[in-house]
C-alpha cells in the first residue's frame, strides 16, 4: 500500500511488468486501471502475473498509455478484444 502525502487514501499498485518495461495495475472503486500494456510478445507473461494476483483481464476498466510507441501499446488490441471499457 502507498500513501500519498498524509492523504487518507491508500493504493494497491502492482507492477506486473518486468526490469525492462513497468505495466502497472491498481484498484479502484470502479474497477481496475492498468498503465501501459507493454510490448506485444508479453501478453501471456503479464496475465500469468495478473492472474497470481487474483486479477484477470476482464476486471480492467481503463487502459491509459502515455504514448503509442510498441513498448506501451503493444498488445492492447489483445486487450481490448478481451475487456469492455
Amino acid at each position: 500500500m502507498i500513501g500519498l502525502n498524509n492523504l487518507d487514501m491508500e493504493f494497491d499498485i502492482y507492477n506486473v511488468g518486468n526490469r525492462v518495461m513497468n505495466t502497472y495495475v491498481y484498484h479502484t472503486s470502479a474497477g481496475y486501471i492498468m498503465i501501459d500494456t507493454g510490448y506485444e510478445h508479453r501478453f501471456r507473461e503479464v496475465e500469468k502475473k495478473l492472474n497470481k494476483l487474483g486479477i484477470v483481464f476482464s476486471q480492467i476498466k481503463y487502459v491509459f498509455l502515455p504514448h503509442a510507441h510498441d513498448d506501451h501499446a503493444g498488445f492492447l488490441q489483445e486487450l481490448l478484444s478481451l475487456i469492455a471499457l
